[in-house]
């Protein structure tokens, strides 16, 4: 087993390329250490696979972004779900997932993600350049997905996408997640030092929380107030406040509701907006493709009509083109976990209690795995495709009790964002024109989408 100190002549944000490249000269198992910090990387799906099982209802996890970690507890603030492990964890899980994982209960909010939707539209026809380029299609979109958090966590519109001082406020918003995601992407290779000096990455990762959380407490806070508010004068209704009533009502810590809202926003501003530029991406290059979704887009929904839960229930294709997406551009480089057992991994034996990160994404253009792995084919996902044997690779949000638990919110904002995009644009580029992965913990988009969004008429 081949040890591996540094990443070499990559620089941090191509980790996921330096791990492809390691793949292939080390072989399905090689050590790293990051800072102190070991770490086994397994590549192989069988392998990936066992440490899944074996992980069983309560899977122990390193920290997922250790400098963030370190700020919340220097700030007493609760460190999160992604952060805790054992009874903890799974208390807290238990009490979330039974309104966040619930079809009906994400439904809920369908027609509001719906109407935020077509005002997204309404934003992108206004950038459109004289070509039809959106210029700034990232924060458009970062934009987009903030409005839909504001209205289910807060049940209020943000003005994200209202320009004035609401819209810059949201710029600032998205910024300093931008800037949390990439100052703990930095600190991963860093030397522990920051734990005990305040280093240059350090203090740009605290000015980045300090602001995520100072705008976000602003609206949780007036949030919990008005709910109590209408509690005491007994005009609280049924649905009202859905999520956030939920938390109160099942008496969880205010600090723990708080770091709630934190995570789906900030998890969900790292992966919605990049999730939707790669599917403008992939149908823009894919025009057979796209064409075939519209046309069940057209079949299913009224030009002037809602889109309602059967529309998206009969939404075979879109679906199948958005999971293809995922597997052309993933969002992260692993999945991590720390054995709770000894085990025997390519032939190996790995003590109980190391720290794995399980690369079983690096496998998504596999030939062994996906015929003709770079064509764009979301019929490998549709019912009776032999590829579904191989779904266990494709996990955007994570795998088992372990997974995001805002999974559910974030593909019914993509499915009706893409819906009404191919309703309103035909999506161009050029054949030529190629997107690849920047690592800033997850996975970004390298390089600005510049796509021409055609207006149908």
């Amino acid at each position: 087993m081949k040890d591996w100190h540094r990443v070499g002549t990559y620089q941090i944000t191509k980790y996921h390329e330096a791990l492809r490249d390691l793949y292939k000269k080390y072989g399905p198992i090689f050590r790293q250490n990051w800072a102190g910090q070991e770490v086994l990387h397994i590549f192989d799906l069988e392998d990936v696979k066992a440490v899944l099982h074996a992980a069983g209802k309560m899977p122990v996890v390193p920290p997922i972004q250790e400098g963030s970690r370190i700020y919340r507890l220097k700030k007493n603030h609760s460190v999160g779900l992604g952060n805790l492990n054992g009874d903890d964890w799974y208390e807290m899980r238990s009490v979330v997932q039974q309104i966040m994982l619930k079809p009906r209960e994400v439904q809920h909010y369908l027609p509001q993600v719906d109407g935020i939707s077509i005002k997204f539209i309404d934003r992108l026809l206004k950038d459109r350049t004289m070509d039809g380029h959106i210029e700034d299609l990232h924060n458009v979109a970062s934009k987009w997905f903030l409005e839909n958090a504001g209205e289910i966590l807060f049940e209020k519109r943000l003005g994200c996408l209202d320009g004035g001082e609401s819209e810059i406020d949201a710029q600032n918003w998205i910024d300093s997640n931008r800037g949390i995601f990439y100052y703990n992407a930095i600190l991963k290779v860093a030397t522990m030092l920051y734990k005990y000096i305040p280093t240059r990455p350090w203090k740009k990762l605290v000015s980045a929380e300090d602001y995520f959380h100072k705008a976000a407490g602003k609206h949780i806070k007036e949030t919990i107030l008005k709910i109590k508010e209408l509690t005491d004068s007994k005009e609280m209704t049924e649905k009202k406040y859905n999520l956030m009533a939920y938390f109160l009502s099942k008496e969880m810590d205010v600090k723990d509701i708080a770091f709630m809202c934190h995570s789906l926003i900030s998890e969900g501003l790292s992966t919605v907006p990049s999730s939707i530029q790669y599917n403008i991406f992939c149908l823009a290059k894919n025009p057979h493709v796209q064409n075939k979704v519209r046309e069940e887009v057209d079949k299913f929904i009224p030009k002037d009509g809602p889109i309602t839960v059967d529309v998206l229930n009969n939404m075979s294709y879109l679906k199948a083109s958005v999971k293809e997406t995922f597997r052309m551009f993933p969002l992260g480089t692993e999945v991590s976990r720390v054995t709770q057992k000894d085990m025997v991994l390519a032939g190996y034996l790995v003590p109980a209690g190391t720290v794995i990160d399980l690369n079983h994404s690096s496998q998504l253009r596999s030939e062994k795995y996906f015929p003709n792995p770079n064509q764009f084919l979301p019929e490998r996902w549709m019912r009776g495709s032999d590829a579904t044997e191989n779904a266990f690779i494709l996990t955007p949000f994570g795998h088992g009790t372990r997974m995001c638990v805002g999974r559910r919110f974030a593909l019914q904002s993509l499915y009706v964002a893409m819906a009404r995009i191919l309703q309103k644009f035909e999506l161009v580029c050029s054949p030529e024109d190629e997107l690849g992965q920047v690592f800033n913990t997850l996975l970004f988009p390298d390089r600005p989408v510049m796509v021409k969004f055609k207006e149908r008429l």
